[in-house]
């Protein structure tokens, strides 16, 4: 059985989020975002979809107009055996720059993000 986690969301200068913002999720089996109405929440998950298939990108910040609109996807990838015992564990690390649409995806080895 394979069991993937998003374990953070970054995002620069996606809908309301001006610069660069990183959101870590933890291990837990419930997580909760609360923030006021119109303050980047429906943005923040629509940037995972986006990164992964590129559609439904978050609107570039007005304000941002020369800089960089981005956003990544951390996650984990866990391989168990039918017993449920965990075989290996793996850290990756996908990033999409939405105004080229390319994509990069790097692999936490060593403590340091190598591409693959």
């Amino acid at each position: 059985m394979i069991r993937i986690r998003i374990a953070a969301v970054e995002i620069r200068n996606c809908g309301p989020w001006l610069g660069a913002w990183r959101l870590e999720i933890p291990d837990a089996p419930i997580a909760v975002l609360c923030r006021p109405n119109e303050q980047g929440k429906s943005t923040l998950l629509a940037a995972v979809p986006a990164v992964f298939w590129g559609e439904g990108s978050p609107a570039k910040n007005w304000f941002a107009a020369d800089q960089e609109y981005a956003a990544a996807v951390e996650f984990e990838r866990e391989l168990h055996d039918p017993s449920g015992r965990l075989l290996s564990k793996s850290s990756y690390r996908a990033v999409r720059h939405f105004e080229t649409d390319r994509v990069s995806l790097a692999e936490l080895r060593d403590g340091a993000w190598q591409t693959v």
